[in-house]
This record gives structure tokens, C-alpha cells and sequence, in this order.
């Protein structure tokens, strides 16, 4: 008993690390994702104020000749900067389309170890708390007990992470008030409220374009990765009504090709499989959750949150740049993206088969035998139970020592 709960506590400790890289690794991989929109506030906020000071220190006019003037370099300036931006975007893309899928292979690396080790604390914990001392158990196996407190608090301050993110741009937002009113008083002799209303409309439109460029884009960028943050927590839940709503919105989507020329047949093909894909997300989704009813798969769970956010984004691009009607020649470049969510699909599948056909297992129906799909397993368990449970052993217990035997006994019939 004691060698078991040593051999937990291992587990979870080298469960741990796994589960705060996967953790680390997948936030990076969302914030990642939102790095062409973080970029192009930054830029436009600090031309904004570039400009602002150059006309603030190197004009002689008066503050109406200087707004108006402001006003217009601002719209060229803005409006250059923006067609740049979307000139480089394709290649900003593609940088981080493949930074960000390093970092999702990370997570999807390590986070198989955590399953993995986890699955093996939970089997192991699961036989130690046989014998009726599972507050015990709970209190020997500490470093378990704290790996399953980190994942819950993980799951719950993503699901809080677009409120706080929230009050964190609120935060800044009088950090910055204040430290211009501390400059207003240095400079001026008056805080800041005073020093808007003094009627110098050049100073005044300097100070409001230079809050507004540091405030705005600090409150974007923070609430889109709150956002951002948040959506993977519904996707962890899979139980909020959000979460319902959303699949709602996938099934009813539709995408259309618009063919300006002759259309291909691949394509025509993969359109077909893209909106199969959205039709039939409510009834993979309501089989999803049946099976995890059965059997809390994590790794499941994982493939099934994986596969909807790439269905997800996918759906959002077609949307967002081409309104549901793609050309026919732009939709010819996502093919290979449609391919992957099939092998995704098909992994899903292969996944319910598997937990399915061992849920008819008759070794699952057990108390000490549950997982055991063959007559090698079922002896391996045999023997390991004997070793805990024996009377002469250090914990062990007469009465639970018979039952397993006669599981056992009963199994061995059926291998």
C-alpha cells in the first residue's frame, strides 16, 4: 500500500509539468493568433502619435489650421499604413500559421504524456481506495490531489480569462490617466481634468490623441485574448449553453463556391465534404458526449476540442473575407485544410469505436478488473491485487481479498 501511494504521487509530479507546458504551450498558440491584429494597433497607434508630436513641436499655426492638418495626414497616413499591412499580411500569416502550429505540437505532445500518466494515477488511486480508506488515500496522495486542484483552477481562470482581461484593460486604462495627470501637473502646474479644460486646443488635442493611442490599443489587444482564452474554456467544459449555441450555428452553416470559371471536380468534392462536416456537427457532438458519459476519455476530448476549433476558424476565414460565396481558385488553396479536418473526423470515429467496444468488455462491469481487454491482462491485474490485498500484506484486507478473487474466477471464464 504504501509502495502505491508512492508510485501516485511520482505519477503526478511528472504529470505536472506536462499538464503546465501543454497549459503554456496552447495559450501562446491562441495569443499567437492575434498577433496581425496586435501588430497592426501598435503601428497605426504609434504613427498617431508620431505624427501628433511632430505637428505639436514643428508647426507655427493656429490650433484650427493645425487640426485640420492633423486630421488629413492622418487619414493618408493611416490609410497607407493599413494597405501595407494588408500587403504583408499573407506573409505575416504564414509566419505564424507555422509558429503557431510548433506550439500547438507541444501541446499536443505533452498533453498526451499528462493523459497518459494521468490515466495511471486515476487506475492506480482507483485500486488503492478499494479497501474503504479513500479520505485517507486522498490525503497520502497529495501530489494527485494537487495535480487534479492545478487542472481545475487552469479550467476556471480561462473561463473567467475575457472578465479579467476586462478589468485589466480598466486597470490600465486609469494607470495611464493618472501617470498623464502626474505629467500635466509637472508641465502645467494643473491635473490633468483641469488641463482639458484650459482652452489650449492644440495641447488638448495632442493629450486626448496620445491617451486614445495608448488606451484603445492596450484594450483590443487584451479583450480579444480574454476572448480568445475564454472560447478554449467552453471548448474544455463542452457543457455551457454557449457551447450548445455554438454547435447550433456550425450546423446551420452552409458554404458555397463561387465558380467563375470551369469548376473542378476536387473542389467540388471537398465543398461537398466541408458541408457535410457542418451538417452532421450536432449529431457528432451528441455522440461525443454519450461516449464521454461512458468513459471521460481526456484524449477525446482533446481530438474532439481540436478538431471543431480548426472546423471553426476555417468557417470564420470563408465568412469573414468572402461572405459564405468563396471563388472557386481561392477555395482550391484550403483543400489541404479540408483533408485534415476529414483525418480528424476519422480519428474521432476510430476513438468512439475504441471506447464503445471496451464498454461491452465484461471486465469493465468489475470492480478490480476494469480495462483488462485479454487473459494476459486479466492475470497481470490478478497478481498486482493479490500483492495489495492479501491479509498477510502491509493494508491488506480479508474481506475485499475474497471478492476480487471470485471477479477473478468469474472473468477467467469469459477470457
Amino acid at each position: 500500500m504504501i509502495f502505491k501511494i508512492i508510485k501516485i504521487n511520482l505519477l503526478a509530479i511528472l504529470a505536472l509539468p506536462f499538464l503546465l507546458i501543454a497549459t503554456i504551450s496552447e495559450l501562446l498558440a491562441r495569443a499567437l493568433e492575434k498577433i496581425p491584429i496586435i501588430l497592426r494597433m501598435v503601428c497605426i497607434s504609434a504613427i498617431i502619435v508620431i505624427i501628433a508630436d511632430t505637428l505639436r513641436n514643428n508647426t507655427g499655426l493656429n490650433a484650427s489650421a493645425e487640426f485640420a492638418i492633423y486630421v488629413g495626414v492622418c487619414a493618408v497616413v493611416v490609410t497607407i499604413a493599413l494597405w501595407v499591412l494588408s500587403v504583408f499580411s499573407s506573409i505575416l500569416d504564414i509566419l505564424w500559421h507555422f509558429i503557431t502550429l510548433f506550439f500547438n505540437a507541444i501541446h499536443d505532445l505533452t498533453y498526451r504524456f499528462f493523459l497518459s500518466l494521468n490515466e495511471s494515477c486515476e487506475n492506480e488511486f482507483m485500486i488503492l481506495s478499494l479497501n474503504g480508506l479513500s479520505t485517507l488515500n486522498t490525503i497520502a496522495c497529495f501530489c494527485y490531489l494537487l495535480l487534479h486542484g492545478i487542472d481545475w483552477l487552469i479550467v476556471h481562470l480561462l473561463w473567467l480569462s475575457h472578465a479579467l482581461c476586462i478589468a485589466a484593460s480598466f486597470a490600465i486604462a486609469a494607470a495611464v490617466l493618472i501617470r498623464r495627470s502626474e505629467e500635466t501637473m509637472l508641465s502645467y502646474g494643473m491635473p490633468l481634468t483641469d488641463f482639458l479644460r484650459s482652452g489650449d486646443q492644440a495641447a488638448i488635442l495632442y493629450e486626448c490623441v496620445l491617451l486614445l493611442a495608448i488606451i484603445i490599443p492596450a484594450v483590443v489587444i487584451l479583450i480579444s485574448l480574454g476572448r480568445e482564452w475564454r472560447d478554449w474554456a467552453i471548448e474544455l467544459r463542452m457543457d455551457s449553453m454557449e457551447y450548445e449555441e455554438y454547435i447550433d450555428t456550425l450546423q446551420d452553416y452552409r458554404v458555397s463556391l463561387f465558380h467563375e470559371e470551369e469548376p473542378d471536380d476536387e473542389a467540388l468534392e471537398m465543398e461537398e465534404i466541408l458541408n457535410d462536416h457542418t451538417g452532421t456537427i450536432d449529431d457528432l457532438y451528441n455522440e461525443i458526449i454519450n461516449v464521454l458519459s461512458i468513459k471521460n476519455d481526456m484524449l477525446l476530448k482533446n481530438q474532439w476540442n481540436e478538431y471543431l476549433k480548426d472546423l471553426s476558424d476555417l468557417i470564420d476565414m470563408i465568412e469573414n473575407e468572402y461572405h459564405n460565396e468563396i471563388p472557386h481558385r481561392e477555395f482550391k488553396k484550403m483543400l489541404y485544410k479540408v483533408r485534415y479536418l476529414d483525418r480528424q473526423r476519422n480519428d474521432l470515429f476510430e476513438g468512439i469505436d475504441n471506447i464503445l467496444e471496451l464498454a461491452e468488455n465484461p471486465a469493465n462491469t468489475s470492480i478490480f478488473f476494469v480495462g483488462c481487454n485479454s487473459r494476459e491482462q486479466l492475470d497481470k491485474r490478478y497478481r498486482e491485487l493479490c500483492k495489495a490485498y492479501h491479509p498477510d500484506s502491509v493494508g491488506g484486507d480479508q474481506e475485499t481479498f475474497v471478492n476480487m478473487q471470485l471477479e477473478y474466477r468469474e472473468l477467467k471464464e469469459i477470457f
